[in-house]
């Protein structure tokens, strides 16, 4: 029932959120229509964190991401005369912010 769907981009330079499971249990930053979104806004505090506590564990392999997780994008974009420079440093920022979320967010529950 948990998905990606409830954890959002913030609108800032950094995707890191060090209040990341206040705002889990207390917001719905998923603005979409149908079930998910009804879901979503329909449920409590206390409902959230038993859906999360079960979902969240099998999410342990983002621990294991790094820079090679957008190679075959990088790969199929070259092959339509797409290039790219040498520069990571933002690709390895965000997925460390990722990480660290997730992180505060395991530790959270």
């Amino acid at each position: 029932m948990l998905s990606i769907v409830d954890f959002y981009v913030p609108d800032s330079v950094t995707f890191l959120q060090s209040q990341i499971f206040l705002d889990f249990q207390n917001k719905s930053h998923f603005g979409g229509v149908g079930p998910a979104s009804e879901i979503l806004h329909e449920i409590g505090k206390d409902e959230r964190i038993a859906i999360a506590r079960e979902a969240v564990p099998q999410w342990s392999r983002i621990n294991d991401l790094g820079i090679d997780i957008i190679g075959k994008e990088k790969e199929e974009l070259r092959e339509h005369g797409i290039k790219f420079g040498n520069a990571t440093d933002d690709v390895n920022k965000y997925l460390e912010e990722v990480k660290t979320n997730y992180a505060l967010f395991c530790s959270a529950l």
